[in-house]
């Protein structure tokens, strides 16, 4: 077995884009999963306000007048809205490093395939690799069946609906239109959180003015995430001994259930760009052993294209803590959009 760390993989992985334009080249005859596609929920459409003019001979507000060309934009858009919109099934490959005593870095590769409906976005790694190379006898064999029990598998994030949303929003709670928010997740390592408040992660992609929310400086959510067991927060704990033993560790402060969670979202770029970072800070955790079992990344940057109103691009930083170095890790991976699936056809991307 390596001595670097190999439970940086099951970190969660994001939904995420390309960053080169798209080939011309789709398939007529594709035909995506099951489940993934579904209509989109009202409150996630974004709404424009039709344009008012003045009319200075009364001093009274009036519609603009409209010309032909006007209809044919009205009867465009009453089309669309006739037309059951879809959410694309989407496939990614990722490629980056993860460290072993914050020093080594060794070659990391990932494929993922994403799922979207109303009630879930669903996360699945379906190959992962780690390049052991000379490292001190690492055998790539052993590092492979390793990575193979960790890391391949779903996380699945429910999403809060647009009801509960709404019922939120009358409290005061702020239900930002530019991201997607989760009101539980469940890793591929079994373990379950749920959280008190929903917090966003994963950004709209949409028209620029979606983002206007961010334009005075970042917001913030702040959460309680409970897991269905106990979380080791030690590195001589592992889950099988915060399992038998969870209450003890809990009084010593080296255990949890529930923490704090706190997600800041920021807003940066220029033109038809909006990049967006979502940076989660645990408040209890330590030695960054709670970040090892959560599947949400430490920071995820998103380069949206608002012309398009496509995700092209993400980086994604993952904290962990090294099974041999038992120490602090980290894995840093940048994702390409592969293929984007909707009734009827599949998009190629260039993802090398």
């Amino acid at each position: 077995m390596s001595r670097h760390n190999l439970t940086l993989l099951i970190a969660t992985l994001w939904l995420v884009g390309c960053q080169q334009a798209p080939l011309e080249r789709s398939s007529a005859s594709a035909k995506p999963g099951s489940g993934d596609l579904t209509k989109v929920p009202k409150v996630e459409e974004e709404e424009e306000e039709e344009e008012e003019v003045t009319d200075p001979t009364k001093g009274k507000k009036k519609k603009p007048l409209k010309g032909k060309e006007d209809d044919d934009e009205d009867e465009k858009e009453k089309e669309d809205e006739d037309e059951t919109p879809v959410y694309p099934q989407l496939s990614f490959k990722g490629k980056g490093y993860t460290t072993y005593e914050l020093k080594d870095r060794l070659a990391m590769t990932m494929s993922i395939e994403t799922r979207l409906d109303e009630s879930e976005l669903t996360i699945e790694t379906k190959a992962a690799r780690v390049e052991c190379g000379d490292k001190n006898g690492c055998k790539q064999k052993d590092v492979d069946a390793s990575v193979a029990a960790n890391s391949i598998g779903a996380n699945v994030y429910q999403r809060s609906t647009p009801s509960e949303l709404a019922q939120l929003k009358k409290g005061g709670f702020n239900s930002a239109i530019y991201a997607i928010f989760a009101k539980s997740v469940r890793g591929k390592n079994g373990i379950t959180y749920t959280f008190d408040k929903p917090i966003p992660v994963y950004p709209w992609p949409a028209a620029k003015t979606r983002y206007d929310g961010l334009n005075g400086g970042s917001e913030t959510w702040t959460t309680t995430a409970t897991a269905d067991r106990y979380i080791p927060l030690r590195t001589y704990i592992s889950l099988e001994d915060a399992a038998r033993n969870g209450e003890n560790h809990e009084r010593s402060g080296n255990a949890k259930k529930a923490f704090s969670v706190t997600m800041v979202v920021s807003k940066t770029g220029s033109g038809s760009d909006v990049v967006l970072t979502f940076n989660m800070t645990i408040g209890e955790d330590k030695d960054r052993m709670a970040y090892k079992y959560f599947p949400i990344p430490k920071t995820s940057t998103f380069t949206i294209d608002t012309n398009k109103r496509d995700v092209r691009g993400a980086n994604m930083l993952n904290w962990s803590n090294g099974d041999k170095s038992k120490k602090g890790e980290e894995s840093i991976l940048d994702y390409k959009l592969c293929t984007k699936t909707t009734p009827g056809d599949v998009k190629q991307f260039p993802c090398e």
